[in-house]
């Protein structure tokens, strides 16, 4: 039974204490919205330090920017943009796609569109090649480029697939 009584008295010196804490934490904060209306007669009411100033009244907003700090952060931005740029460069070309891939092979890829079975895929016309379809998302030009049909690897721009589209 002793033990029971010690266990509340704890709990309820424990929540007399956080009670207290809280009073004076909201004490703290109604003087200083009032320092911020009359800071001298705070200072005599209620004993503060002579050199307290609220934080209202410091000069040290962490919101103000001087010219100089932006400029500097700005170099200082720049060059860690710079460092990155350098330490990670563009990513390694990606690898061509051979023929004998199972999606290749499934699609009946090739690599040269003149060499197209035309009896087994009669949707092939002259003229077809990856270069000009929709899905061929390589640079105008380029010899190969990525296709979203073989994800992580590169299709000849002279390619062929059953997938073709013509680019509208």
């Amino acid at each position: 039974m002793s033990r029971c009584l010690m266990r509340c008295g704890r709990r309820g010196l424990a929540n007399r204490q956080l009670e207290n804490s809280n009073a004076i934490a909201e004490r703290v904060r109604q003087l200083e919205i009032t320092a911020g209306r009359n800071r001298s007669t705070i200072v005599k009411d209620h004993e503060l330090p002579a050199d307290y100033i609220p934080a209202t009244f410091k000069s040290e907003n962490l919101m103000s920017v001087s010219r100089r700090v932006f400029i500097e952060n700005g170099a200082f931005l720049l060059a860690a943009v710079g460092v990155c740029a350098v330490a990670w460069p563009d990513a390694a070309p990606l690898p061509m796609v051979s023929e004998s891939d199972p999606t290749a092979a499934a699609l009946g890829y090739k690599a040269n569109a003149s060499s197209v079975d035309k009896a087994k895929f009669p949707q092939y016309v002259a003229g077809a090649s990856c270069s000009n379809c929709a899905l061929y998302l390589g640079a105008a030009g380029a010899a190969s480029g990525p296709c979203p049909l073989y994800a992580g690897k590169a299709v000849s721009a002279h390619g062929w697939c059953s997938s073709y589209a013509k680019k509208p």
